[in-house]
């Protein structure tokens, strides 16, 4: 593998009606949209509840410019393609880009945090002796700002990032 392309999957590759309840300690509860969630700083107290995050998609549309990208992207030859979310349960995404026509390996990291992807692609990139080119989109301005603090630490990888608006 040469190539390394890595699409985020919530409001990248298919936006949803999924939901993110933010708790307070008071019990009061607000829920938010995976979009403002990425915008979201939480509160000293405040929890996550991603109940809908682990059933079916709620409503799912795909966004079909991500979509057919990842789908030429996929018959590029020494190309590895990876649909990389924070989503904690694999079998509906997967599930869902099979309606799609996709089957890439899908990686749930489980987390909110947005250093997780960075470390899974700085972790990628250690197993990876022959990795020149990444390719990675995604639409959390936090994502985005924490893979770009990593790209000047592998000069010999071309790094393309697109930031989804």
């Amino acid at each position: 593998m040469k190539k390394l392309c890595i699409y985020d999957f919530d409001d990248t590759l298919v936006t949803t009606d999924d939901r993110i309840d933010i708790v307070r300690l008071n019990g009061t509860r607000e829920s938010l949209s995976s979009k403002q969630f990425g915008k979201y700083i939480l509160q000293p107290g405040e929890t996550c509840d991603f109940t809908s995050f682990r059933s079916d998609l709620i409503n799912p549309k795909p966004r079909m410019k991500y979509v057919n990208m990842l789908k030429r992207t996929i018959k590029l030859k020494d190309t590895e393609n990876i649909i990389l979310t924070a989503r904690s349960v694999l079998e509906p995404i997967q599930k869902y880009m099979l309606t799609l026509g996709i089957d890439v390996p899908i990686i749930t990291l489980a987390c909110t945090c947005s250093t997780d992807k960075t470390n899974w692609i700085i972790n990628k990139i250690s197993e990876t002796s022959d990795l020149k080119y990444i390719l990675y989109i995604d639409d959390a301005d936090k994502n985005i700002d924490e893979v770009e603090k990593i790209v000047k630490l592998y000069p010999n990888i071309k790094f393309v990032i697109h930031h989804v608006l």
